[in-house]
């Protein structure tokens, strides 16, 4: 018994010796939460001992990645083990007491792209002249999801294009996280228009009049179309096809023009006006015109030539 007790206390004194000699002490939790994109020993276990400047490092030392948000992740005595070795420590210089396993968390949460495509169109819609019942925007691209850690989120977004009335906008959203720029991400919005306006119902001839016969009004979208759409017949009125207009195409002011009131070699009447004073002469228009144009007109009277306004059908007024 004698020789059994002495065993036991040499036993128990060197266990004693061992712990009071380590450098570093490491009690594990049962649980820890983690505020970054790493695991760090700090976080999951107490630290103390006689170097203090040792127990400030290994309190930093990255022991794993931290799992995602919503993710648990169990760290065992055998990884804070492989931690501490990375870091140059030997099993003498420490001792690992506490829970054997700690199950760690993240505090953060994603960022979801829609999120972001969402932050862009508001950017976007008040920038729109257009009501907004005859706009659509969609997200040529969504900004894949990304984690932040726990924080203040804010957004601003930006863009270089001044016009926003149709077609593409890129839209720059930058992302801050207790006001310090963390990621910036552009998306693409495609800007869909839609108008009543005039279509035509079936192919217009060139300098074919417009009327009720060939036109009509319809919701279209307009967000591809070159040039300014007709929204009123009214505009029509007395105007002539530039070239032959597609059936089912949306008509623009481009498209139009004023009828020809004159041909060329057409015999006119000039009207001389100065004044209330009014002389008419019969010429020869030298060139075609249509209403308001300016052409050359020869005097059979006098022979010359003379640039006049076109009035009307066959009507030419020279201001002198």
């Amino acid at each position: 018994m004698k020789k059994i007790g002495l065993f036991l206390l040499i036993c128990f004194g060197v266990i004693n010796t061992t712990l009071a000699d380590a450098t570093l002490q490491i009690e594990v939790k049962e649980q820890a939460v983690v505020g970054g994109l790493y695991i760090r020993l700090g976080e999951i276990a107490d630290l103390y001992g006689s170097d203090e400047a040792l127990t400030k490092e290994a309190k930093n030392f990255v022991i794993a990645k931290a799992p995602f948000p919503g993710v648990t992740m169990a760290l065992k005595e055998l990884d804070i083990r492989a931690c501490l070795k990375r870091n140059n420590l030997s099993e003498k210089d420490y001792l690992v007491k506490g829970s054997e396993v700690v199950k760690v968390r993240t505090k953060g949460r994603y960022v979801k792209g829609a999120e972001i495509v969402e932050k862009a169109k508001e950017f976007l819609l008040p920038k729109i002249p257009w009501d907004l019942k005859d706009v659509e925007i969609e997200a040529r691209n969504k900004p894949a999801d990304f984690w932040v850690k726990e924080g203040e989120l804010t957004f601003k977004a930006s863009t270089l294009a001044n016009n926003y009335t149709r077609g593409n906008a890129v839209i720059i959203v930058q992302v801050y996280l207790d006001g310090e720029k963390i990621k910036e991400l552009p998306v693409n919005l495609s800007i869909r228009m839609f108008d009543k306006v005039l279509i035509a119902q079936r192919s217009i001839g060139r300098e074919e009049f417009l009327s009720l016969e060939n036109i009509t009004i319809e919701r279209r979208e307009i967000s591809q179309v070159t040039g300014t759409p007709i929204k009123d017949i009214k505009e029509t009125i007395n105007m002539v096809a530039k070239n032959r207009i597609r059936a089912q195409s949306v008509v623009t002011k481009e498209m139009l023009q004023k009828p020809i009131l004159i041909e060329r070699g057409g015999i006119v009447n000039i009207i001389f006006s100065s004044g209330n004073l009014h002389v008419s002469a019969k010429g020869i228009a030298q060139k075609k015109g249509r209403l308001g144009d300016v052409i050359v007109v020869k005097n059979l009277d006098s022979q010359k030539e003379l640039l006049g306004e076109v009035l009307s059908s066959g009507i030419v007024r020279i201001d002198f």
